[in-house]
């Protein structure tokens, strides 16, 4: 394979990788410094790893010459695994909002909901669009239910409002990715792509944060 010659293309592709980093520091910090083995633990390390992945596959989608067959393969791998990462996040915030056990439970009617989501999204040109408006409104329901946990000084306050200051950052990133127009020019031309992966890693740091300060409470 041969890198693409394209400015944006190469750079949404190192945004990615950036991205993928990002991920696997919170993978990082969750198998090296948190030693308790429970299901929120075990859930943010299946979003960080998806998410990991995902990055990947997207950077080599965006970065490498490819075939065409290939490339709708990465494709939808990359829609496959964005369902997952969103699907992820939902039973990763479901802890702290309602319990473990619902957790638990709502596994597979979120599967199911992302199989809907999957299955529309056939329908639509624009195939991610699906994607980002579901992962809009789980971090727009996130950003409330974190913003009242902090409120009412349930759990870790302080983790709190840095999980809901990570949701509204990636509400944010998910109106660029939805709008589709937003560019700017820093030394490169950075397209809506590539501003929204510098904006959600900031949001993944963000919940890395939380993790901590919800752990080191403990």
């Amino acid at each position: 394979m041969t890198l693409v010659h394209g400015e944006i293309d190469l750079l949404t592709a190192i945004t990615n990788v950036g991205l993928a980093l990002v991920a696997f520091i919170g993978a990082l910090y969750l198998l090296v410094f948190v030693r308790r083995k429970q299901w929120k633990r075990s859930i943010w390390l299946i979003f960080f790893t998806i998410m990991f992945i995902a990055s990947l596959v997207a950077a080599i989608y965006h970065g490498f010459e490819i075939p065409p067959y290939f490339r709708v393969c990465l494709w939808y791998g990359v829609l496959v695994l964005l369902g997952l990462l969103i699907s992820s996040f939902v039973l990763a915030v479901s802890v702290d909002l309602v319990n473990e056990d619902f957790s638990k439970r709502a596994i597979l009617p979120v599967l199911f909901i992302f199989l809907i989501v999957f299955v529309f999204s056939f329908s639509l040109k624009d195939k991610i669009f699906a994607f980002a408006v579901y992962q809009f409104l789980i971090s727009a329901v996130a950003f409330i239910g974190y913003s009242i946990l902090a409120l009412r000084r349930q759990s870790s306050p302080c983790g709190s409002w840095f999980m809901a200051l990570g949701s509204i950052v990636s509400i944010v990133a998910m109106a660029v990715q939805l709008d589709g127009s937003l560019s700017v020019s820093i030394i490169w031309d950075l397209d809506h792509n590539i501003i929204y992966h510098f904006v959600q890693a900031f949001g993944v740091v963000l919940f890395i944060l939380g993790l901590r300060r919800f752990y080191s409470e403990k």
